[in-house]
């Protein structure tokens, strides 16, 4: 379902000029986002989060680049900037996006066949037979 809108946003959005095309498509991901957020289609709350979180990042950087489309773009030190930015939080984030999946594949080995967690350490009784 996400996909088949996402191809409706991309074709019908080709005949808008490129902002408006890019706010559609911004539109469109926000939309999906907060029907996942809210909807939690999966069981997995680790998985809800990373599938936000890469949502939000195509979402940031869209609205970013419209910065530099339209009539009036933007130049010199602001774009720099805005350049320099856009490029830190698209690094952040790809390492947070990566932090969690090392996590999550950490969480996994974890646990049994069968779902239910294992122990680190395995522990062992000593029995010591007293007499008295």
């Amino acid at each position: 379902m996400q996909v088949l809108v996402l191809v409706a946003a991309e074709v019908f959005g080709r005949v808008l000029p490129p902002a408006h095309h890019a706010l559609t498509l911004v539109a469109v991901l926000l939309a999906i986002a907060f029907t996942n957020m809210v909807c939690a289609p999966l069981r997995e709350h680790l998985l809800v989060l990373l599938e936000f979180s890469s949502l939000s990042v195509l979402s940031l950087t869209l609205t970013l680049g419209l910065y530099f489309t339209g009539d009036y773009p933007l130049q010199g030190v602001a774009a720099v900037s805005l350049r320099a930015g856009w490029t830190d939080s698209s690094t952040a984030s790809s390492l947070c996006f990566l932090a969690l999946a090392g996590a999550w594949t950490a969480w996994l080995r974890c646990r049994g066949p069968l779902g239910f967690r294992q122990p680190l350490f395995q522990q062992q009784h000593v029995w010591v037979k007293t007499t008295a």
